[in-house]
């Protein structure tokens, strides 16, 4: 989702450097704002690739703490229907 409009800006960019190009006018602004869009697409592609290890160390946590609760659920239905009258 982040990256859709990073790549519509992308194609606009390339779409004003042909025109400014056409009609011989400066192009370094638009030249410079090309290259931020560059930069943010690269650097939201590298974040969605990548990931840290608190991502990696909540992950194994939740799944720890997913296995728990599955092994303790056939224990807990045993008490309730013990104690039951």
């Amino acid at each position: 989702m982040a990256v859709t409009p990073i790549i519509i800006a992308f194609i606009s960019g390339l779409i004003v450097i042909f025109l400014s190009k056409k009609e011989h006018s400066k192009t370094k602004t638009i030249q410079y704002i090309f290259l931020l869009v560059i930069i943010s697409l690269s650097l939201t592609i590298y974040k969605g690739v990548t990931k840290t290890d608190d991502e990696v160390a909540i992950e194994s946590t939740e799944q720890r703490s997913t296995k728990k609760l599955e092994d303790s659920t056939p224990e807990t239905e045993k008490l309730e229907s013990n104690n039951t009258p």
